[in-house]
């Protein structure tokens, strides 16, 4: 039936299973010895696989399964028509079955024509109408040959090919080469497999498309980077099936970094992929060495359009040798690449001088990780009801990570015991709370540990020994305590921590605090338990409480532990006693915990001298003597219930604490600081006594600590005073002493120039140190809760201050900051304050300006020219009858007026271009909004005055409207151009009349509308086909809700005192709908369509007195909770028997009630409430539900031909 790619025909039976690229259609006594065999002979040397049909391999009057295969598993059908062609029934049947493919898998079609006009073809005219009568003589099947006559008409109809039956050689050869081009490009085309299960990726490719900007005509590099398992090549695959069809040339270079492992070879293999993928060809030219391989991309696709993407790059190395500079690529051309590591985006952003765009994904959210587990795990969106909660807690584990969901998904995929997924679950939970042992290892995660530990392997020893720390031990730490004792340990930190950033296996976040993703974390623990995973002692790192109590009743040396952090009590065993002899055996300690160890006996001096970061809760009052260790650089001992500490001087040099640089004692409770403390400490930076309540003063000695940088002393809520030798601390950076007695800051603090203060909620009075305009890298400072009245005078001076919150101002009447200019927020808030005028004329650099509830406020001066502003909130200002004109605040983004009564108006909105949020509460006219374009967020609130919003119509990026409390307000305007509207709420507008354009709000996802007494109906809702929750409440004048039917994503309908409501419409095609709340309904009749809300998880009717039956409800499977409450009419309620979720029934005051049907197949029901159904008889079944625990039938007084034998099992 056809030739394989060495050009001999083959028979029936060996087509076997492969695909082609091509399958040719043809006459054979037309064309067979010239034309098609010289396509077939030219396509398969170019490398196109070519399936080339013969009669003689047909077998009757069908077509074979083997030739059927053929054609459907070809990428490209070429059908060549000739005179003779619709003479063969064959061809015409491989054509159908060609049309057939076209249409249902999108098979591409390039139609030839030889001799014969592709209108003759189209229309069956010419020598074709006679060939036709002919087959409609001879076959008694009509609907055969329409369907031939069909396929001829829309293939003849395509873009093809015309060759005269009399061509010569050179003319059939320039067709076939025109042809075999059209074919290499369509099957370089042809889009890249994608993944099966696809979810949340359309955000993604969104965003990396508008890095990418298409349109523009310059070079572009942009990065996708992140983490192993993070869908990084997923992203990039769906990004250039996006867009590859822009561009003269595509290639997709899949595994770069494990095709570079093999060297120059490797690259130079990449080389050629990737110019073959471009020109769909082999190159002349030999690449055998890298360099003239790069110089040859360069020359050829310097004028070229193409999209290149390298996937997993790990060596700034593959970037030079295959896209080495932005001049290599033509005019629009666009590079992708995906890398876990930032760093040779850096390197190579300085190689070719250019900045590269970066996209940075996160971890899924837990709506679209619980959908990608349960595609793996039950080939469905969401879990099957049985298996919902152990679903989630298992994507909980997960941590957002793709790979690691994919894998769970697929190993519980096929476990139907849920004891199976109760002990996976117990594993994952068992690696979270630190109790990883050996048999928590299971062979589900295999593949995500294989993935993650590419980037692993890559470290230097130092970053393998920082990055094992963090996944062990010191993930959620504070940067700083952990630098201190890796510096220590001379381990180079600020360079590792570099590297492993970049390299996405760590993050530091705002608060300096060291992150780690959890699957990150436990391939560390694998890292270290691999090691031994039966023989504690020959870890590295010990943090199970069980095993570390077993190494330390070890009397051997234990050479391999570093770390140990014991978190609890030993419990069960008696009281444990531990000398500091007892961690003598372990010589490569480095930081050690002991939490709740009461008794640690010993000299202190003698714990391993490689330890550096030691932790302790301390159960003695009075600190053991010998209490110190030269090479320590951070004790904590924090929470400690001692009452002195080091009170006498150190008997010499060598019993100080030489290199200690933190010290942690906060939250102990009893503490009070000893004249000699200080004397200890010499080295110190950092002290932390936030807590510590007993401490009234701080030692005048503390200038002894020379290098103090930073000294903590919130919440010391005894503390009333600081020692003026505090001044003397020339390296102090932070003082922080929030929630203190301190009444006065001593003169010598306002000479710390490098000093950021925290005074908030201090009892300092009336005024500052004199001296604080000295203080020049005072960037936040708050005065909030503190009763300063006055500033000084030099506090303009305080040129870096960034962020200011002012409190009890009662001596001014008008605040001037002229010499704060580099001032970005400034938080102005009291409600008993006196300021009458606020000038910012020279705040150049302002972001965020706060002004609430200063009710004497008259005048804000040189608004106009804060031009940085992003932030304006003018909240309770009662006496402010005039806003500055806003038209010059061209980067304003969130602008918040609420509650200024006096206020006339709000001018030059025109110039606010910007804003993306806008919140206006009772004021007494809303500006024209028609400018605001980027607005994405509208509040009006208590605008009691209002008849009308202008402009509404303009705000086409708006995606939440909420308009409240608008009493006056009689219509909404057309809503029809706001396509990115996602979520309506109007409430409390009782003149409201209409709502207008509703229908185009395409993209709504939530509509509430309440209270609206005066709307009588609500436009059609049909084609919100987004939308999810909506929510009708108390519009007591509402005629109806219309066309329920195309809402195929609704979730949530609440309908409550709908006083006009008969007749819920059908709710059939609700697929989605999880929750149904119709309450207070009193004139509602019936449902319709219940049945078919088959994801129906909760349904509520309350106090519906007109309905009289409940259809039949044995179809909702997953129906977890049914309330049918003080609906007193009510006499039936349908079958209830296939509701196996049901946990909740709810029956009570329906007083006509006189039977419930039986429960005997409700295997989940664990709660029965029946009260006050009066005329209720019988219920049947009750025997049936196992799990049933509450049953409340008080007030059914006819209740007498239950099994009452079943409230044995009932616990109320």
């Amino acid at each position: 039936m056809a030739s394989s790619s060495q050009g001999t025909v083959s028979s029936p039976l060996s087509v076997g299973s492969s695909s082609y690229d091509v399958f040719i259609n043809f006459r054979g006594i037309d064309t067979r010895e010239n034309f098609v065999y010289l396509l077939y002979d030219n396509l398969r040397r170019n490398g196109i696989y070519t399936f080339m049909d013969s009669e003689e391999l047909w077998e009757g009057e069908e077509i074979c399964p083997s030739l059927l295969r053929a054609i459907r598993r070809s990428k490209i059908s070429i059908p060549v028509f000739s005179t003779h062609y619709a003479d063969s029934k064959y061809c015409l049947l491989e054509l159908a079955e060609i049309w057939d493919c076209h249409i249902s898998d999108g098979q591409i079609v390039l139609p030839i024509f030889i001799d014969v006009e592709p209108g003759d073809v189209r229309k069956q005219i010419g020598s074709f109408q006679g060939l036709f009568q002919k087959h409609q003589r001879k076959y008694e099947s009509a609907a055969t040959v329409d369907g031939w006559k069909n396929a001829l008409k829309v293939v003849g109809n395509l873009k093809g090919w015309t060759l005269k039956g009399d061509a010569n050689i050179k003319e059939q050869s320039n067709i076939v080469e025109f042809v075999v081009q059209k074919v290499l490009r369509e099957l370089t085309s042809t889009p890249l497999e994608e993944p099966k299960h696809l979810v949340g990726i359309d955000s993604h490719v969104r965003k990396v498309n508008s890095l990418l900007n298409i349109g523009s005509d310059d070079v572009r590099f942009v990065a996708i980077c992140g983490m192993g398992g993070l869908g990084k090549t997923t992203i990039a695959k769906m990004v250039y099936n996006c867009i590859f069809r822009s561009f003269k040339g595509s290639s997709f270079l899949t595994d770069v970094r494990e095709e570079a492992s093999q060297g120059n070879k490797g690259l130079i293999s990449l080389q050629k992929r990737l110019l073959r993928d471009i020109f769909k060809r082999d190159q002349d030219q030999d690449i055998s060495i890298l360099s003239r391989g790069s110089k040859f991309i360069a020359e050829r696709l310097h004028r070229e359009n193409i999209l290149l993407i390298l996937d997993d790059v790990d060596d700034h190395e593959q970037l030079d040798a295959l896209a080495g500079g932005f001049h290599w690529f033509g005019p629009r051309s666009r590079v992708i690449i995906t890398t876990r590591d930032d760093h040779i985006l850096n390197v190579h952003e300085k190689t070719v001088g250019k900045d590269i765009q970066i996209y940075k994904p996160e971890e899924m959210n837990f709506e679209n990780s619980i959908q990608l587990f349960s595609l793996h795990a039950f080939l469905e969106n969401e879990p099957t009801e049985n298996y919902r909660q152990l679903s989630c807690e298992v994507v909980y584990y997960a941590g957002g990570l793709p790979l690691t969901l994919e894998v769970l998904g697929s190993f519980l995929s096929d476990k139907n015991d849920k004891e199976e997924w109760e002990n996976t679950l117990e594993r994952l939970k068992d690696i979270s709370n630190n109790k990883v042992i050996g048999k928590s290892m299971k062979t589900y995660d295999e593949k995500v540990f294989e993935k993650l530990m590419i980037s692993y392997n890559k470290l230097g020893d130092p970053e393998k020994t920082i990055f094992l720390d963090v996944a062990c031990h010191f993930s959620g730490w504070k940067k700083d305590i952990a630098f201190a004792i890796w510096e220590a340990c001379e381990l180079h930190p600020r360079l590792a921590i570099k590297e492993l950033i970049q390299k996405h296996l760590l993050k530091i976040d705002v608060l300096g605090c060291l992150k780690m993703h959890d699957q990150l974390r436990y391939m560390g623990k694998r890292i270290v338990l691999k090691d031994s995973y039966k023989d504690p002692t020959k870890r590295s790192r010990l943090w199970s409480d069980d095993e570390i109590w077993k190494v330390l009743k070890e009397d051997t040396e234990i050479q391999m532990v570093e770390g140990i952090i014991l978190n609890e009590k030993f419990g069960y065993e008696a009281q444990v006693d531990l000398s500091c002899e007892d961690f003598q055996r372990m010589p490569n300690l480095r930081f050690l915990q002991l939490r709740s160890i009461d008794n640690l006996n010993g000299d202190f001096a003698h714990l391993p001298s490689k330890l550096r970061w030691f932790r302790w809760q301390l159960a003695f009052e009075v600190i053991p003597s010998m209490f110190y260790h030269r090479e320590l650089v951070h004790l904590d001992l924090s929470k400690s219930c001692c009452e002195r500490l080091w009170d006498d001087l150190p008997q010499n040099e060598n019993e100080r604490f030489q290199k200690l640089k933190v010290l942690i004692l906060c939250y102990s409770s009893k503490l009070s600081l000893s004249p000699n403390f200080f004397s200890w400490f010499l080295c110190l930076q950092i002290l932390n006594l936030d807590g510590c309540s007993s401490v009234v003063e701080i030692p005048s000695n503390i200038c002894l600590m020379a290098s103090l940088k930073i000294l903590s002393l919130d919440r010391c809520y005894s503390l009333k005073k600081l020692p003026t030798s505090i001044g003397d601390l020339k390296h102090l950076i932070k003082l922080s002493m929030s929630e203190t007695k301190v009444k006065e800051l001593p003169h010598g603090v306002g000479q710390l120039e490098k000093l950021e203060l925290n005074i908030s909620y201090c009892h300092i009075t009336v005024k500052l140190p004199t001296s604080m305009g000295k203080m020049r890298s005072l960037h936040h400072f708050s005065l909030k809760g503190t009763n300063v009245v006055e500033l000084p005078d030099d506090f303009s001076n305080l040129s870096n201050l960034e962020v200011l919150t002012m409190g009890l101002f009662d001596l001014y009447e008008s605040i001037i900051l002229n010499g704060s200019k580099d001032l970005e927020e400034l938080y102005a808030e009291d409600r008993y304050t006196l300021i009458e005028n606020l000038d910012l004329s020279n705040m150049k650099r302002l972001r965020i300006l706060d002004i609430s509830y200063l009710k004497n406020l008259e005048r804000i001066h040189g608004l106009e020219g804060t031009r940085s502003l992003e932030e304006l909130r003018i909240l309770g200002c009662s006496n402010l009858r005039e806003i500055p004109n806003l038209s010059n605040l061209k980067r304003l983004k969130n602008l918040n007026i609420s509650s200024c009564e006096n206020l006339e108006g709000i001018h030059g909105f025109e110039g606010t271009e910007s804003l993306e949020k806008l919140h206006i509460w009772n004021l007494r006219e809303i500006p024209d909004l028609s400018n605001l374009k980027r607005l994405k967020n509208l509040d009006i609130s208590s605008c009691e005055n209002i008849e009308g919003i202008h402009g509404l119509e303009g705000t086409e990026s708006l995606e939440e409207l909420h308009i409240e409390s608008c009493s006056n307000l009689r219509e909404i305007p057309d809503l029809s151009n706001l396509k990115r509207l996602k979520g309506l709420d109007i409430s409390f507008c009782e003149n409201l009349e209409g709502i207008h354009g509703l229908k185009g709000t395409e993209s709504l996802e939530v509509l509430y509308i309440k209270s609206c007494s005066n709307l009588r109906e609500i436009p059609d809702l049909s084609n919100l086909k987004r939308l999810k929750i909506l929510s009708i409440l108390s519009c007591e004048n509402l005629e109806g809700i219309h066309c329920l039917k195309g809402l195929e994503s609704l979730e949530e309908l609440i309908a409550t005192r709908y006083c006009n409501l008969k007749e819920i419409p059908d709710l059939s095609n609700l697929k989605k709908l999880k929750s149904l709340y119709i309450l207070y309904c009193v004139n509602l009749e019936g449902f319709h369509g219940l049945e078919g809300t088959k994801s129906l998880e909760e349904l509520y009717i309350k106090s519906c007195s007109n309905l009289k039956e409940i259809p039949d409800l044995s179809n909702l499977k997953r129906l977890r909770s049914l309330n049918i409450d003080n609906c007193v009419n009510l006499e039936d309620i349908n079958k209830l028997e296939g509701m196996e979720s049901l946990q909740g029934l709810n029956t009570s005051g329906c007083h006509r009630l006189r039977k419930i049907p039986s429960l005997s197949k409700l295997k989940s029901l664990r709660k029965l409430e029946i009260t006050n159904c009066v005329n209720l008889e019988e219920i049947h079944g009750l025997d049936g539900p196992e799990h049933l625990r509450t049953f409340n039938a008080k007030g059914c007084y006819k209740l007498t031909k239950t099994k009452w034998k079943i409230l044995g099992k009932v616990e109320r």
